[in-house]
């Protein structure tokens, strides 16, 4: 089980992930693109090696989706589509395969 979030260090906000291992919530690295402001909304497991994370990030003056997938070893940033040329942001989301998120 995984939860995600993000936190402010002082600098920045930083994308936050927990992991439960059956006694104990455990951060674990993910990814920050952005030097400032980086936040995980939601995220959708089918198994313990294929996880999706989604949010956003600010890249300049403009916001952009942020996808990060967790393959059993680490989280990694995934592109993905930037829709509008100022406000991008992913709510929510849901995983039924390995291949299908």
């Amino acid at each position: 089980m995984a939860r995600v979030a993000d936190y402010g260090n002082g600098t920045a906000f930083l994308t936050l992930i927990e992991h439960w291992n059956g006694s104990a919530w455990k951060q674990v690295p993910s990814p920050n693109p952005s030097s400032t402001d980086n936040n995980l909304l939601s995220v959708a497991a089918t198994s313990a090696s294929n996880a999706w994370a989604v949010g956003g990030y600010e890249n300049g003056t403009t916001s952009r989706t942020l996808i990060e997938h967790w393959n059993g070893t680490a989280w990694k940033h995934v592109s993905s589509p930037k829709l509008s040329s100022s406000y991008n942001l992913l709510l929510g989301v849901s995983a039924t395969s390995s291949s299908d998120a």
